[in-house]
């Protein structure tokens, strides 16, 4: 078994390759992903040395017949694929569901023993795996058919079905519970009995109560209402809390107060609130007060103001305390708490008037979803459904049914829903509505990306404010970054975190940000994009770079990328503020060395010597000096200062600086120079025994005779004709070689002019434009 690990744009992909066909299961259980396959090769040993331990921990399981691990450190499980014997897990946030969800339905055998019976294609025998950190012993079918999972799990009383990404697994909570496979079809049953189904429910601590059902207790708004018509008693109450005397007016505003919330008037509520609190502070700390007041306040959507009475610890076990906690904890993002909360308080329902029921059953099957409760979710639509009064609560009932169906993997069921609540027309249903037909169109491929991405663009009108704007603004920011419409997708992202400062969700809207940061500038996806457009994207969001070596690598590459296309302004600014703001030391020193090559390919010799005085450092790595120091002495030379900078070469006996200096001496006609360097450059080199030598020796032995002539030097070019005179003669330059060398007197007037006219032809180097060409094709300039 071999394990490889890539990033790609779509996210982390790692892929397991076995030797022969291998059944799979993977889930999430605890802190960990559960890997489990039925042949050995997969054993944690063995894997914690693969690149795969990037993502995370990797821990060790006791697989029978079989090997496997546990992944520590992904939040969602990954999507599954392959062929069975090349598995492939894509670790992203918009990984997909199972392909093929298992269904897991209930049944009698011969006996009339209810059990539960799933026809999976592919099945392996079921295997038992002790769970490290829990204790307790999990239930693990491994199968071979790629994308085979359970999308929604379920509790019952004697087994939790877990949702996987491939396979089936349970955790027994009867010690009777025993599985077993037969062809294609497995069957979870009791030994000698069978298992109770009519009962599928969550966690005993999470259990809401029935729909309707009574809540005993003086805190309870079931009370407060006074018989009579409403108007009428309202007037009534009114006229006495005005009327009271001094020592009843507390008494009587708070019945007021009371009676108002029971029937829904939110804002006449909080404003007699606000009144009591003012001249009766005292009552204001009262849990009846804080209940009436916090009930009000969320209402009035006031969701925040509305926790601080609703979670008050007098109010704990208060049924319509727990059933608006709920509610605001549900409008601010907080979807799992809200799901408990609503758990201790679903028998206040029915207290409220139809509207604010509505409002509720339908933040009561949200909740539900988030939290992984299929069932209840479905008792809520059902519920709404029952109960709403108005066009509005019944579109809320049917989007919550689509979204519900979509958890069962009934497609049909959920498009169907959909449709009737857009057909409705309230606007209040349309945006789960209209999201749940994307979804479904992306995931049958009847829908492109680019026509889900003008969808959402138009919905992100038709609701303002609040967390559903908040979900389409995400949806559409990872379309648009999936697409590679990066501004766009990043502008959504931006957008979505200033409208949401405050929502538990905007760190992963940042994270997200950060993400796509890296994938445009460190994972390449920018080198797609025109260079100026990069550009312009890297400087909009410049406050993404990340920290440390990963943004310096990020500029860097950003930097080399416009040096390839002659941006060499946006180019220098990029460094500049790399220099300036974000490195110290020895870095420093290396990134200005790049900033002052720029500032000299575009013919600013000055600024390249302001860069390089500012960023000296007393001790620097051998390859950065001698690269400022060729730069140094490069810009002196430019600036008029060629003695100055022939005597910055005279200590550096490399290579590098013999060509620098023989490109200065040679553009300042200082023939003697010229040829000293080009003769250190020549040394050690030796003429082919046959034919003629490679280009570069050849260009620099004829240069060198060009610089000896006119130096008059008959003795080194007699030496050059006889070193190099029999490779030369088969080369391209044989003929001016041998005029040059030829002569016994180099100083005639014949091998003067040629010498004089190839000096004035020839370039003599181009230390830049080499140094240009290492940068553009980041080969780097030895730092």
């Amino acid at each position: 078994m071999t394990v490889t690990f890539r990033r790609e744009l779509a996210g982390s992909v790692a892929e397991l390759v076995f030797d022969a066909p291998t059944a799979a299961a993977v889930f999430a259980r605890g802190d960990a992903l559960w890997f489990v396959f039925d042949r050995a090769g997969a054993e944690a040993a063995r894997v914690a040395g693969s690149p795969l331990a990037e993502l995370g921990a990797i821990l060790p399981l006791d697989v029978p017949g079989g090997s496997g691990f546990r992944l520590s450190g992904p939040a969602v499980p990954p999507q599954v694929s392959g062929d069975g014997t090349n598995w492939r897990f894509l670790f992203a946030p918009a990984a997909q569901p199972p392909a093929t969800p298992l269904v897991a339905s209930p049944g009698a055998d011969a006996e009339g023993r209810m059990r539960l019976v799933a026809r999976i294609p592919g099945i392996r025998p079921p295997v038992q795996i002790p769970d490290p950190d829990i204790g307790d012993r999990l239930t693990v079918v491994p199968v071979a058919q790629p994308g085979a999972g359970v999308v929604v799990g379920a509790r019952l009383p004697e087994l939790e079905l877990l949702p996987t990404a491939q396979g089936l697994a349970f955790a027994p909570l009867s010690d009777d519970v025993v599985a077993s496979a037969e062809g294609d079809d497995l069957t979870i049953g009791r030994a000698g009995g069978g298992l109770t189904l009519s009962d599928v429910v969550p966690a005993p601590s999470s259990v809401p109560r029935a729909l309707g059902e009574k809540v005993e207790g003086g805190l309870d708004v079931g009370a407060w209402s006074v018989p009579g018509e409403t108007e009428a008693t309202r007037s009534r109450l009114e006229r006495e809390a005005a009327l009271a005397a001094p020592t009843a007016k507390t008494e009587r505003r708070m019945a007021l107060g009371r009676f108002l919330v029971a029937n829904g008037y939110g804002a006449e509520a909080i404003g007699v609130a606000e009144i009591l609190a003012s001249d009766d502070p005292a009552v204001a700390e009262t849990p009846a007060f804080r209940l009436m007041r916090g009930i009000a306040l969320a209402m009035q959507e006031r969701h925040g103001d509305a926790l601080a009475d609703l979670k008050v610890p007098a109010l704990e076990f208060a049924a319509d305390a727990a059933l608006w906690r709920g509610y605001a904890l549900a409008s601010t993002g907080a979807k799992r708490e809200a799901y408990k909360a609503f758990g201790a308080g679903m028998g206040a329902i029915a207290h409220f008037p139809p509207r604010y029921q509505e409002r509720l059953l339908a933040a009561i099957g949200d909740a539900a979803l988030a939290a992984d409760d299929v069932r209840a979710a479905s008792e809520a639509a059902a519920s709404l459904s029952a109960r709403a009064t108005t066009k509005a609560g019944k579109a809320r009932a049917l989007a919550l049914e689509g979204r519900v169906a979509v958890r069962r993997s009934d497609a049909v069921a959920a498009r169907a829903a959909f449709e009737a609540a857009l057909a409705t027309g309230e606007r209040v249903a349309r945006v789960d509505a209209e999201m749940g037909l994307i979804e479904l169109g992306l995931a049958d491929g009847s829908l492109s990306r680019g026509d889900a991405i003008a969808r959402l663009d138009r919905l992100r009108y038709v609701w303002r404010g609040d967390e559903k704007e908040l979900a389409v603004l995400r949806r559409l920011a990872d379309l648009q970054l999936a697409e590679g419409q990066w501004r766009d997708g990043l502008q959504t992202l931006r957008l979505a975190e200033k409208l949401f400062p405050k929502d538990p969700g905007v760190d992963a809207l940042r994270d997200t940000e950060k993400a796509a940061f890296r994938r445009l500038f460190l994972g390449g996806a920018a080198d797609a994009l025109p260079p100026v457009q990069a550009v312009a994207l890297y400087f909009d969001f410049r406050d993404l770079t990340p920290l440390g070596p990963d943004g310096d690598d990020m500029i860097r590459k950003l930097s080399d990328r416009l040096v390839q296309v002659d941006l060499l302004d946006q180019a220098k600014t990029l460094l500049s503020h790399q220099v300036e703001n974000r490195l110290q030391g020895i870095p420093r020193s290396r990134v200005a060395a790049r900033l002052a090559l720029l500032h000299l390919l575009d013919h600013e010799p000055a600024k390249a010597m302001q860069v390089l005085d500012a960023t000296e450092q007393p001790v620097l790595p051998e390859t950065t000096a001698r690269l400022r120091r060729l730069l140094r002495a490069r810009a002196l030379a430019d600036l008029g200062k060629a003695a100055d900078a022939r005597t910055l070469l005279a200590a550096d006996p490399s290579l590098e600086a013999a060509r620098l200096g023989a490109e200065i001496a040679w553009q300042a006609r200082d023939w003697t120079g010229a040829a000293l360097y080009m003769g250190r450059l020549l040394d050690g080199r030796k003429p082919p025994e046959h034919g003629a030598p490679v280009p570069e020796d050849e260009s620099l032995v004829l240069r060198l005779s060009v610089a000896r002539t006119l130096t008059a030097d008959a003795a080194g070019l007699k030496q050059l004709a006889t070193l190099w005179g029999p490779a030369m003669a088969q080369s391209k330059s044989a003929d001016a070689f041998a005029m040059l060398t030829g002569n016994a007197d180099p100083s005639a007037i014949v091998t003067r002019n040629l010498a004089q006219t190839m000096a004035n032809t020839g370039a003599g180097g181009n230390f830049l434009g080499e140094l240009r060409t290492r940068l553009a094709s980041g080969e780097g300039l030895g730092d």
